[in-house]
């Protein structure tokens, strides 16, 4: 069973993605900065996640069509799932760089919402938890594959 059409929407998503990226080819210095370009704007980066991440609570806690149970486990687990890959990427950064990286953050809050979908309302807390471990890990390995391995530029990692 597929809460809130996650498999859907995300596959669908990251399909698109990866044809538009293949066609429209690499920015000019994308080997200058070894696959991870300078952001333009960290301020509005943190701004535009917040609000996604926001969003996605009315997105998963709404697709239950009720205010009960199920809504509820939703919007946790879209929280904690968002929280502990945020926490994963971060502890990641500090390990690989020895400094913080916001931008790690970032892109761990949104795999953790993205990947948490599509069963945000079915599983309890410690598979959620479990879960978003997993997902962090993931995000990270298919990460290293697409940009270092494959050269292929994302530029939401």
């Amino acid at each position: 069973q597929d809460f809130a059409g996650g498999i859907v929407i995300h596959v669908t998503a990251g399909l698109s993605s990866l044809v538009s990226v293949l066609i429209l080819g690499r920015r000019r210095d994308f080997h200058k900065h070894h696959g991870e370009a300078p952001y333009s704007s960290l301020p509005i980066a943190c701004i535009g996640a917040s609000l996604l991440w926001t969003g996605w609570f009315g997105f998963n806690g709404g697709s239950a069509l009720a205010a009960g149970e199920l809504a509820i486990h939703a919007v946790m687990n879209s929280q904690v799932a968002a929280s502990v890959c945020s926490c994963c990427f971060l502890v990641w950064a500090l390990f690989r760089t020895k400094r913080p990286s916001m931008v790690g953050i970032i892109n761990g809050a949104i795999a953790g919402l993205a990947g948490i979908t599509p069963c945000a309302g079915y599983v309890s807390l410690g598979y959620g938890i479990i879960l978003s471990i997993v997902l962090a890990i993931t995000a990270h390995i298919s990460m290293y594959f697409v940009k270092h391995k494959w050269k292929i530029d994302d530029a939401l990692d």
